[in-house]
């Protein structure tokens, strides 16, 4: 058999879908985490998200996976999106993703992040709010379908399984 998704995206995957929580609490908390992982603040996205899933009365451990859709080896092609999102909407003149990339490559620290500027970081993060609200509401909707059919399935299963009669 043939595996569809690598075995920490899996493993990601029942860990999400095995919180106790209602399903609201638990597709709103990675709704959150999805919305913070847009945002252009790479390293301290789990620091917004845990408060506004707190502040939201959502799933923190949800918000949390949520997170982690931006990582080291995607942030830059996701970075790009919402620039080119939020390049569309404010900027006069738009990046390759060649040009992007060698200047998103050159940073080291928060100096770096500064030597951006407005024509680069503004554009980015208008397009993150455009990018994450859009798709973490599309990810709440899915997920909290998702699992209150899996509860329905589970409650239809132990409502089959009777107790042995004495």
């Amino acid at each position: 058999m043939i595996r569809l998704f690598p075995r920490g995206i899996r493993y990601r995957y029942w860990k999400l879908i095995r919180i106790r929580a209602s399903p609201h609490e638990v597709a709103l908390g990675l709704g959150i985490g999805i919305f913070c992982g847009a945002l252009p603040i790479m390293g301290i996205q789990s620091l917004v998200a845990i408060p506004m899933a707190f502040v939201w009365r959502a799933s923190i451990a949800a918000s949390l996976v949520g997170v982690w859709w931006t990582n080291p080896l995607t942030f830059i092609p996701i970075y790009y999106s919402e620039y080119l999102i939020g390049g569309l909407l404010f900027a006069d003149k738009i990046l390759t993703y060649q040009e992007f990339y060698e200047r998103f490559s050159q940073i080291s620290d928060l100096d770096g992040v500064l030597a951006l500027g407005g024509d680069i970081f503004g554009p980015m993060t208008y397009g993150s709010l455009v990018l994450g609200g859009s798709l973490g509401l599309i990810c709440y909707l899915t997920m909290v379908r998702a699992l209150e059919e899996r509860r329905r399935r589970k409650e239809i299963r132990k409502s089959k399984i009777k107790p042995a009669e004495k």
